[in-house]
């Protein structure tokens, strides 16, 4: 079949780099001690997450709840819906629960936090932190952040497991050592929001950062459970420098 025979939108990987790079950024995470957890919203391929897992990934990160039902139908459990959640979209977790699905949601807003509080489900919250994008999260030393994890766990239904937080600045680093320095930033952001969650008594035990240039190029993950890269899939990892 030619190429330009396929229908689109369609996906075209390298096979021999996509296990080269997962079973490389594998090796780096475990090297470091951390989980694995590679976002699934490029590739949207149960067959690419499989060769991923074969690689060590604990779970996935997905974007949409449909994303979500795919992998879950396939067999992926662990799942973190890595957009915050909108109030509106809470019933429609109750159907991906019932399907046996171990899935985090996040968020950064008190509105949120006060409907995931209030809604009859129970869920897993992680509370999103801004290490320096400024596009979403909330500050990891200001009161926002405690005010959240006081407002989910209001009710009793509802728990904080951690929090999370997303370099995407780092994809504008022109090299590594830029990378590296936001690796930096954005670990210590998620580790002292985790750390000020744990000091007033919630346990935290999803410390989450990611980013493909963070995890390339980060010099430690001290404090950090696991990791999220995207697109390090389909990247030539090895010119990159892991």
């Amino acid at each position: 079949m030619d190429l330009s025979d396929l229908p689109t939108p369609g996906l075209v990987l390298d096979l021999r780099r996509l296990r080269a790079n997962t079973e490389a950024m594998g090796d780096r995470i475990r090297r470091h001690g951390v989980g694995l957890r590679p976002h699934a919203k490029t590739a949207k391929s149960a067959h690419v997450a499989r060769i991923a897992s074969e690689s060590g990934a604990n779970g996935l990160a997905v974007s949409t709840l449909l994303e979500a039902n795919y992998f879950l139908d396939r067999g992926f459990r662990d799942l973190t819906y890595a957009v915050c959640i909108a109030p509106g979209k809470l019933d429609a977790l109750g159907a991906l629960y019932a399907q046996g699905a171990d899935l985090k949601i996040i968020t950064d807003n008190r509105v949120v936090a006060e409907a995931i509080s209030e809604h009859s489900l129970s869920h897993q919250v992680l509370i999103e932190v801004d290490c320096g994008e400024h596009r979403t999260g909330v500050s990891p030393d200001g009161p926002q952040l405690l005010e959240l994890a006081s407002k989910i766990s209001e009710s009793g239904r509802s728990r904080v497991l951690g929090v999370l937080t997303h370099a995407g600045h780092s994809y504008r680093c022109r090299n590594g050592f830029e990378a590296a320095e936001i690796a930096e930033t954005e670990r210590l952001a998620a580790v002292q929001a985790a750390q000020r969650l744990r000091e007033v008594g919630y346990q935290t035990p999803i410390i989450s950062v990611g980013s493909t240039p963070t995890a390339i190029h980060g010099k430690s993950f001290e404090g950090i459970s696991e990791v999220r890269p995207g697109v390090y899939m389909f990247q030539d990892l090895f010119q990159a420098g892991i």
